[in-house]
């Protein structure tokens, strides 16, 4: 039996805006109010009975911040994260949100759970107003005072085994309204690449525009001088041609676990780019991938032991003169 609880808020017409570093804070150059939304699957939030705090982008490029805790993960046909009854598993927003309209919360049960929805709001994360639905499908909560923080704490009824009567968060869809420009990426099939190449870092999410991110474009980040720092989701597998040319402020950048490809020239010219961390997964790397960087010479961090690590590099190609042309690399193992 699905679940989803909707809280429909007064809509404010703001952009969300993060108290964390400046180049996220807010839009430049407003144009027409556009509704918005994010949604968050639950593969997003990790297992956990600790506190975890993770960020993830809006399509405005502001930070949401959630924490979340009681989160555990159902081994029956299932398949679903789930957020704990018992001992009060929750989440709920770090940074504060502007300009919400409605937040959805989809979820499964089985018959014999009776559920319960805890939403706690306000205009601070001391949550002052509560309201608590049980056992309802698509309840819609109204709230003149157009709160800043939301907290889901999840319970029910029933069985207290977590099996096919569980109670099994599935996502969260945050609407929001935003006055300004798109985002500071593009994203085209699961490619994203940089719509603006002024920022001094990308944290780039998983999810964007509500698409998975699974790849970086051909030239996606190509001359983003500026940019001291890229980070790439998990859910990135490839990495396009060109992708990070000339990105000269570059000084390390790892390349993500689950990456099998990386295209030809994707680092070339990174002159400042020292270090680079190689999973074990990273097969197929392309012409000049690592040319022309760290002023002559790179050092490569492998996921991998020795032994591995360099049939890693001859699979790549017999001849790596044509991958590093006269850029020189130390290799460290097991990293």
């Amino acid at each position: 039996m699905a679940m989803a609880i909707t809280l429909s808020l007064a809509t404010l017409g703001v952009c969300l805006v993060s108290q964390l570093s400046p180049e996220n804070k807010g839009i430049e150059g407003v144009e027409n109010t556009t509704s918005r939304s994010i949604t968050i699957p639950y593969t997003f939030f990790e297992a956990t009975t600790e506190t975890k705090t993770k960020s993830i982008e809006t399509s405005s490029g502001n930070e949401i911040n959630l924490s979340y805790s009681g989160i555990i993960t159902e081994s029956a046909w299932y398949e679903y994260y789930c957020a704990v009854s018992y001992d009060g598993g929750y989440i709920q927003n770090e940074t504060p949100i502007t300009g919400l309209s409605s937040i959805t919360f989809n979820s499964t049960h089985g018959d014999g759970v009776v559920p319960i929805i805890q939403v706690k709001y306000g205009e601070d994360d001391e949550f002052t107003n509560t309201n608590s639905y049980s056992g309802s499908n698509n309840v819609t909560f109204t709230s003149p005072d157009s709160p800043s923080y939301f907290r889901f704490t999840c319970v029910h009824t029933g069985s207290s085994s977590w099996d096919d009567n569980g109670y099994y968060f599935q996502e969260i869809v945050i609407t929001y309204s935003c006055s300004g420009q798109e985002g500071y990426l593009d994203i085209n099939g699961g490619a994203v690449s940089a719509a603006t190449k002024k920022r001094n870092s990308y944290q780039i999410p998983s999810i964007y525009h509500n698409e998975e991110v699974t790849s970086i474009a051909d030239s996606g980040f190509s001359d983003c001088s500026s940019a001291t720092s890229i980070t790439l989701p998990s859910s990135v597998t490839s990495i396009g041609k060109y992708a990070f040319y000339q990105c000269t402020s570059l000084t390390s950048f790892t390349i993500n676990k689950g990456v099998t490809t990386l295209g030809e020239h994707a680092f070339y010219g990174c002159s400042s780019l020292k270090e680079v961390y190689i999973p074990a997964s990273l097969t197929s790397v392309g012409l000049s991938a690592f040319a022309n960087m760290g002023g002559g010479s790179i050092t490569l961090n492998f996921e991998n032991d020795e032994e591995n690590a360099k049939t890693q590099l001859n699979n790549w190609n017999q001849n790596l003169g044509y991958i590093f042309d006269s850029t020189t690399y130390t290799c460290n193992y097991g990293a």
